[in-house]
C-alpha cells in the first residue's frame, strides 16, 4: 500500500513540476512580448490568470500548515527570513502566472499561427521621455487598453519627437486571433486618411 502511494505522489510531483517548467517557459515569452491583445480577449486572459493564482495561492495556503509539505521545507530552509520567502511566493505567483498565462500563452500561439497584416491605430499618448532601455520610444494606443497590451516600442527619436495624440499611424506585422504584433509602422497624414 505504500508503494502506490509513493508512486501516486511522484507522478502528483512529476505533474507539478510540468505546469511549473511551462510556466517557466512562458514567463520570459510574457515579459518580453510587445503583442497587442484586444481588451475583450485580454480582459479573460486576465480573469484566467486570475482564478488560476487563487486556486495555486489555496493549495499553497493549505499544504503549509502540513509538517511534511515539499512547500513548507522550501521556505523553511531559507536561510535568511521564511517570512519574506512567503511573503515573495504570495505576490511572484499571481505576477508569473499574469505574465505567463496572459502574456507568454498567447505570444506564443501567434508565433505559430500568424500572417502578415496591417491596421490603422491612433496615438493617445507617449511615455514622458524617449528612453532607449526596456521600451524605445513608447507609443500608447486608442484602440487598446489593457496592461501591458496598449503600446508600442522601437520608435525612432525622431519619429517619437513628431508624434502627438490624434496622430494616425498604420502598423504593419503579423496578426492572429490572439492580437498584432508590429515591426514596422508609417505615419498616416490627413490625404491618406481621407483616401
Amino acid at each position: 500500500m505504500d508503494s502506490s502511494l509513493e508512486k501516486r505522489a511522484t507522478l502528483k510531483h512529476k505533474i507539478y513540476a510540468c505546469i511549473a517548467f511551462g510556466i517557466a517557459c512562458l514567463l520570459p515569452i510574457g515579459a518580453s512580448s510587445e503583442l497587442l491583445i484586444s481588451d475583450e480577449k485580454a480582459r479573460l486572459l486576465t480573469f484566467t490568470s486570475i482564478a488560476l493564482s487563487i486556486v495555486l495561492l489555496t493549495i499553497l495556503f493549505i499544504s503549509l500548515p502540513r509538517r511534511k509539505s515539499t512547500i513548507r521545507e522550501i521556505i523553511e530552509d531559507q536561510k535568511k527570513s521564511p517570512l519574506l520567502m512567503g511573503i515573495a511566493l504570495t505576490m511572484g505567483i499571481p505576477i508569473t502566472i499574469y505574465l505567463s498565462i496572459a502574456r507568454g500563452l498567447p505570444a506564443t500561439l501567434h508565433f505559430f499561427i500568424s500572417t502578415h497584416g496591417s491596421m490603422d491605430v491612433t496615438v493617445s499618448g507617449k511615455s514622458s521621455r524617449y528612453r532607449e532601455k526596456h521600451c524605445k520610444g513608447r507609443i500608447l494606443l486608442s484602440e487598446y487598453n489593457s496592461l501591458m497590451s496598449n503600446q508600442i516600442c522601437g520608435v525612432t527619436k525622431k519619429s517619437w519627437e513628431d508624434l502627438k495624440p490624434g496622430d494616425k499611424l498604420r502598423l504593419y506585422g503579423r496578426r492572429s486571433f490572439f492580437g498584432f504584433n508590429h515591426i514596422n509602422y508609417t505615419k498616416l497624414t490627413d490625404t491618406e486618411i481621407s483616401i
